[in-house]
């Protein structure tokens, strides 16, 4: 990574030119809006006249895993997108021989950007990006890319690189040589993933066959709770001074996290939910769904302030969730989890405003089969609507689950299939409705 400020005080569009930092072959403009705000601008070429209607796929492309995108300018051949101010450290300064990834977080994270891929994809106009690690961003424990081309004009050493990731994440080297002959002689990384990584490797297996292979890849390892923050600590120093220092941002602290997720309680069976208050973080609650159908789950709610939330659909049979869970500081963020092992959060916009105390606010998740599960959060009064692509969940689920801290007030409560509208109908008691 390098800077230059020769550039520095010309204008860039209505954007003043502060820096400009070079990685590998791209470059991310450090500028400054009329009204003093920051801003990251990204050139991407063009062969060829931008296409029509590629600004309003990419304004409204919100990825978790992908920088945010604030705006988008359409010049003659090229497009640039404008990203607000971001937070995070290159995982090519977090992994090395001496700071390998522990195998679970590693599985983890490789899904989740071959997913993004995938999703990158089934774009409108096909676009990729490349899971080089000096373009993968760690925030926390939810990583991000950053520069991004369109999948036509990249170069095959562009986009292929998701085949070395896992290696590097377990080992912080390189691959060198024919890694599916030397992967066996690392003893030190479980079976499965020297499997996965020799997939990686095989040229007859697409990123969809290697996606697969992954979200089917169980390890069962004995790993102390959220291991990948005691793991970024050896080298958060020297990361903040080459990179946070270089591009004016810094840490945030680590989310505070209650129980997200409760797959071994016995929950409290429910009909309907038309209003309920919450006065027990222990209490599971749950909402029967009509199995392996698509169907959107909303739900309106009242947030009390340092109380978490979680609503997230469940799978009865092999006892694994998907869906979101409202910290203690309102921040929104994505949530997986399997039963007997520690929850994956993700942030689901590093920026999207909190969910406010007192506010009510309308949630919704909309459940495909083998689709990315789809939420969006907004106020009651529908300002501040945002929406956000997440994981794809791996079995179907059974039942609705939720659980709060004391005062939490939900409303509406509903499970609706998609294809009629109709909402679903459940076994179970009835929620008490308040005075």
């Amino acid at each position: 990574m390098q800077s230059e400020n020769r550039a520095a005080g010309r204008y860039y569009e209505r954007f003043q030119v502060l820096d400009t930092i070079h990685f590998f072959n791209r470059k991310l403009i450090l500028a400054k809006e009329p009204n003093g705000r920051q801003v990251f601008l990204q050139e991407i070429e063009m062969n060829h006249f931008v296409p029509p209607g590629i600004r309003e796929v990419l304004r409204n492309f919100d990825h978790p895993h992908v920088a945010p995108i604030q705006d988008v300018i359409e010049e003659h051949r090229r497009i640039i997108l404008v990203h607000p101010p971001m937070i995070g450290e290159p995982l090519s300064m977090l992994v090395d021989p001496d700071h390998p990834m522990p195998p679970i977080q590693a599985l983890r994270i490789f899904r989740r950007l071959l997913r993004t891929m995938v999703d990158l994809y089934n774009l409108p106009l096909p676009m990729t990006t490349t899971l080089d690690p000096r373009n993968v961003i760690m925030d926390e424990n939810n990583p991000y890319v950053l520069f991004l081309n369109f999948k036509k004009l990249s170069p095959p050493r562009f986009h292929e690189k998701w085949r070395e990731l896992l290696y590097f994440l377990l080992t912080g080297k390189e691959p060198e040589g024919d890694v599916r002959r030397s992967i066996e002689d690392h003893q030190d990384i479980p079976p499965e993933l020297r499997r996965l990584i020799a997939a990686c490797f095989d040229p007859a297996n697409t990123i969809h066959d290697v996606l697969a292979l992954a979200e089917s890849t169980r390890i069962q390892l004995p790993e102390k709770k959220n291991p990948l923050k005691k793991w970024l600590y050896p080298v958060a120093a020297a990361v903040l001074v080459v990179f946070g220092a270089l591009l004016g941002i810094q840490l945030t602290s680590n989310t505070a996290m209650s129980e997200p997720l409760n797959l071994e309680a016995e929950p409290r069976r429910l009909a309907t939910v038309s209003q309920l208050r919450l006065d027990d973080a222990s209490q599971v609650y749950s909402l029967g769904l009509p199995e392996g159908e698509p169907v959107r789950i909303r739900a309106e709610l009242t947030r009390v302030d340092n109380r978490s939330f979680t609503l997230a659909l469940v799978s009865e049979e092999q006892r694994r969730g998907y869906g979101i869970y409202i910290d203690e500081q309102g921040k929104v963020l994505f949530l997986e989890k399997a039963d007997g092992e520690d929850p994956l959060l993700s942030g689901q916009d590093r920026t999207t405003p909190p969910v406010e105390p007192g506010k009510r606010y309308v949630l919704e998740m909309v459940y495909i089969p083998d689709e990315p599960l789809y939420v969006t959060v907004m106020e009651n009064s529908g300002r501040n609507k945002r929406g956000a692509v997440g994981p794809i969940p791996a079995v179907s689920p059974s039942r609705v689950q939720f659980q709060g801290g004391e005062g939490i007030v939900l409303h509406q409560l509903k499970a609706i299939r998609l294809d009629d509208l109709s909402e679903t109908d459940s076994q179970g008691g009835t929620a008490s409705s308040l005075s």
